[in-house]
């Protein structure tokens, strides 16, 4: 099945149109804009809801917290990177952004690895490494604008998306898991995602 997954993967991958992962930019801010941040990118969606079917792969496997650990983890910790950019407490983000691309990368590569082997990780190892992929995605977010009147709705709504991501990417691991001819759909798209962040490593 990991072989036919992986196999199901190359094709799809080739069909991403990666340049959705250069966000455009944004002349205002507010809500709608940070609801539209993470879908505008592929790396962003790619990793939010491999989070989400990480987390239920994890539930259904014995870790009963994992659905509302992982993506709490990862929500909390983006939104803390996003408003330590925001408020000047990093490094300005034009002298890292080719370390915080490489990390968001990095995120998405790993997270498909971790679905196509189905591996499964005690929570004392998942959490750290969420909140690890979660802060690179959180200072992209946040390096979109300085802390402003703009940037409570901005938060809220990139936050939002993701919330709602990583839901889909749940509810697709939660069908593919109780439906046995869409249990392939898991290892795909796991497939998918490492090769879009090997993709982006090598671009």
């Amino acid at each position: 099945m990991k072989r036919n997954g992986i196999r199901a993967a190359t094709i799809l991958t080739s069909a991403i149109p990666f340049a959705a992962s250069a966000h455009t930019g944004h002349d205002t801010y507010g809500f709608l804009v940070g609801l539209s941040h993470p879908l505008t990118g592929a790396d962003h969606m790619m990793a939010m809801l491999a989070v989400g079917m990480w987390a239920m792969s994890l539930n259904a496997s014995g870790s009963k917290n994992a659905t509302r650990a992982i993506p709490a983890m990862f929500i909390v910790v983006m939104a803390i990177g996003a408003l330590a950019v925001m408020s000047g407490l990093v490094v300005p983000f034009v002298e890292v952004v080719s370390f915080i691309e490489t990390g968001i990368a990095v995120s998405v590569l790993l997270l498909g690895m971790l679905l196509v082997g189905g591996t499964r990780l005690p929570l004392s190892v998942t959490l750290p490494a969420t909140a690890c992929f979660a802060v690179f995605h959180g200072i992209a977010h946040g390096a979109e604008l300085p802390l402003s009147a703009h940037a409570v709705g901005y938060t809220l709504g990139f936050l939002f998306a993701t919330t709602l991501l990583i839901a889909v990417g749940g509810a697709l691991s939660a069908y593919a898991r109780r439906h046995s001819n869409a249990r392939i759909a898991l290892p795909v798209s796991g497939g998918v995602f490492a090769l879009a962040g090997l993709y982006q490593l090598m671009g």
